[in-house]
């Protein structure tokens, strides 16, 4: 299955009355789809300097949480009990979760990796995701590593 497919199935079926999740897209505003960086640069140089000419402006705009972060992010609402924070117990919060959606074959880069542990060392549910069962794992805070 395509990454893109199983983003809009964990979307569609994580996605309740206690779990928001929403898609991460990160990148720059001007998508320009080529296989070579060098060429990609020099086809987004010529579309500013087009726009510069016919007297407007443009310039490269990074879009979306950081580099590296998750493909779904958003929070899951806890109810917090005696045992979690005992003055606290019975108010809800919002914990952030994070998701990077991985194919079968699907590894996770070192940045990704990263990503990860830095949101699990904030309490973040956080994880990789194969399937719809493993983002509900992340989400329930049940799946390990």
């Amino acid at each position: 299955m395509k990454e893109s497919n199983l983003h809009r199935l964990i979307l569609r079926d994580v996605c309740d009355a206690d779990t928001r999740l929403f898609r991460n897209h990160v990148g720059y505003g001007l998508v320009i789809r080529h296989k070579n960086p060098a060429v990609r640069e020099r086809i987004m140089s010529a579309c500013i300097e087009m726009a510069e000419r016919m007297g407007g402006s443009g310039e490269r705009m990074r879009f979306g949480l950081a580099p590296d972060s998750a493909d779904l992010i958003g929070a899951h609402r806890e109810l917090v009990t005696p045992q979690w924070c005992d003055r606290m117990a019975g108010k809800v919060v919002a914990v952030f979760c994070s998701i990077e959606v991985k194919t079968a074959t699907g590894r996770p880069g070192d940045g990704q990796v990263n990503w990860d542990g830095f949101m699990r060392g904030f309490g973040a549910r956080s994880g990789f995701a194969r399937s719809v069962e493993e983002a509900r794992d992340i989400i329930k805070n049940t799946k390990q590593g």
